[in-house]
């Protein structure tokens, strides 16, 4: 539909309204979402694992930091206890 001067009217461009995505296009869709969601929940699960082990791990190295060094210093007094010629 066009007027006198050859503008095309806004009604004959639009889609008609029974055009819509189909049923294949809204599971994929849907599909495509749902993996956008998994793949950034398994990043924060995985960065989540990564923080606990790591906070886990200097926890562990200092508790047997502090053991050797305690057991380190007890040697040291107590080396006086034992004869170095044996």
């Amino acid at each position: 539909m066009s007027d006198s001067v050859g503008n095309v009217s806004a009604a004959s461009t639009s889609p008609s309204p029974t055009r819509g995505a189909s049923a294949i296009d809204e599971v994929v869709g849907a599909a495509v979402i749902a993996a956008v969601v998994a793949t950034a929940l398994v990043g924060v699960a995985t960065v989540s694992c990564g923080m606990v082990l790591g906070a886990v791990v200097v926890v562990t190295e200092s508790t047997a930091r502090r053991k050797s060094l305690a057991s380190s210093d007890w040697l040291d007094r107590n080396s006086m206890l034992v004869p170095h010629n044996w």
